[in-house]
């Protein structure tokens, strides 16, 4: 397996590392949620817990970009600061399904209201905000 291009961050010791520490489990918790509960942006949670690891444990980094089915996204992500078309738009299509299904079943005008307003937001996120890398030819 390739190792990755960069070499991993080294951790300076401070008072704040467990807190990073905590903080990257808890967004790769909540990350790995994301990718199982599509209204929530697990890609967004995997890059947090990645900068969390850099802060805290090079272990967790290097296994994170590495090792982890997480790899591909974080390398995009570390290397080009962007996201490839199929990631975005996967993303995208489980945010709006999700979103719609639950529209469908609920008949309160602000949770729709709410809902509508987290999926447009999730839209704008991922569809301008990031960029979109392009794929190899």
């Amino acid at each position: 397996m390739a190792s990755y291009p960069r070499p991993i961050s080294p951790v300076k010791l401070d008072h704040r590392r467990p807190l990073y520490l905590v903080g990257g489990v808890l967004c790769f918790i909540l990350g790995v949620i994301g990718y199982v509960v599509p209204i929530m942006p697990g890609t967004v949670f995997i890059i947090l817990s990645l900068y969390c690891f850099k802060k805290s444990s090079p272990r967790l980094e290097r296994w994170l970009l590495e090792r982890s089915v997480f790899r591909g996204i974080l390398q995009d992500w570390e290397v080009h600061k962007s996201m490839r078309l199929p990631t975005k738009v996967l993303a995208l299509s489980m945010v709006w399904i999700t979103i719609l299904v639950s529209i469908s079943r609920i008949s309160t005008p602000w949770v729709i209201g709410l809902l509508l307003a987290i999926a447009v937001s999730l839209t704008w996120l991922l569809a301008i905000r990031i960029p979109t890398r392009k794929m190899a030819a």
